[in-house]
């Protein structure tokens, strides 16, 4: 139980400005201990953020810190999705930071790698069906005019046989 009102954490509401409530899944209090792992419970209720206390409140300011700290290098490069990987890399290999946090992080950087490599993969293949129509398109336009002109010769070359054919 929390407070005079006699809610608990998890039936708790924030109304106060700056404070972002982030609901997460109600987990049964009854769980059996010898089932609940350790470091592997979920949190109950409403995570509040007090955004006044954040020294980053958005990604202009978030940037600096990561470059000022050189997680992310170098200073005003494009932003890509592996350039958030290797920084969440930096991140994670940062002294006084627990385990389940490493692991979290760890795991965000290698999902961004692989929507890299799927974006890269879905970009070039892309690419390479541009190219392929291009060159398709080409190859049947350039056919197409070699057939034409082969009959028009052709042509020339029948009706001039026919005429001497003719004078014969």
């Amino acid at each position: 139980m929390s407070g005079p009102g006699g809610k608990t954490k998890s039936q708790a509401t924030s109304s106060q400005k700056g404070k972002a409530a982030t609901a997460r899944q109600n987990r049964s209090a009854t769980v059996e201990p010898e089932i609940q792992e350790r470091g592997k419970t979920r949190a109950t209720g409403v995570l509040e953020i007090d955004e006044d206390n954040q020294e980053i409140g958005d990604a202009e300011k978030g940037r600096e810190f990561l470059e000022e700290r050189l997680l992310m290098v170098p200073d005003g490069a494009p932003l890509t999705l592996n350039m958030l990987s290797s920084t969440l890399f930096q991140v994670a290999a940062m002294s006084g930071i627990g385990l389940p946090a490493i692991n979290a992080v760890r795991a965000v950087a290698y999902l961004l790698k692989e929507v890299e490599i799927g974006e890269v993969t879905e970009a070039i293949r892309d690419i390479a069906n541009a190219q392929f129509d291009e060159v398709t398109k080409d190859l049947k336009e350039f056919t197409e005019g070699l057939r034409d002109k082969l009959t028009e010769d052709l042509e020339k070359k029948m009706s001039m046989l026919e005429g001497k054919v003719a004078d014969l």
